[in-house]
């Protein structure tokens, strides 16, 4: 997601290169970098702590839902035990309890999924906009023309990448 949104943003500015890259053939003093998304969320200090916050949150609900994958297991199990002595009545009831036990695993699978989707957007949310602002405050400070996502170039050298510039940017401006 944060990738994705990361990319809108830098598309736009893609295609404003191809604009500028034409008048580019005029003037050689164009400034252009390119960041690397990709290793800008896995090296930077926010990244990395939206990554292992979302990690515990996806481990908590990962847990969650084992318990009550055991209790739905216990309760076949025993059910299975018992169904040979129980009155069909009882049976009925049994099966009954059993199927509202398992519609409730899989309402609270889907519910814990809706939440872990939620706090990824929001958190990917805050981590794009933060680095958003980094890159462009960088942009302006090293009177760059435009600033680039690799995955919207189709070649570039390795001169254009100011990727580690935008990490050591963005874990200053976060360690504030």
């Amino acid at each position: 997601m944060l990738k994705r949104s990361f990319m809108v943003l830098l598309t736009f500015g893609f295609l404003l290169g191809s604009v500028v890259a034409a008048s580019a053939q005029e003037s050689k003093n164009l400034k252009i970098g390119v960041v690397i998304t990709q290793k800008l969320l896995a090296t930077t200090q926010i990244g990395k702590n939206a990554a292992e916050k979302l990690k515990g949150k996806k481990e908590e609900a990962q847990q969650q839902l084992d318990r009550k994958a055991a209790e739905i297991g216990d309760m076949k199990k025993d059910l299975e035990k018992r169904l040979m002595v129980l009155k069909p009545e009882e049976k009925d009831k049994a099966r009954e309890d059993f199927e509202r036990k398992s519609r409730d695993g899989l309402r609270l699978k889907e519910d814990l999924e809706r939440e872990l989707q939620k706090e990824e957007n929001k958190v990917l949310g805050e981590v794009n906009e933060f680095l958003s602002k980094i890159v462009i405050q960088y942009g302006k400070e090293n009177d760059y023309d435009l600033i680039l996502d690799a995955s919207a170039s189709l070649y570039f050298s390795d001169t254009p990448d100011i990727t580690d510039q935008i990490v050591a940017a963005a874990d200053k401006a976060y360690k504030k």
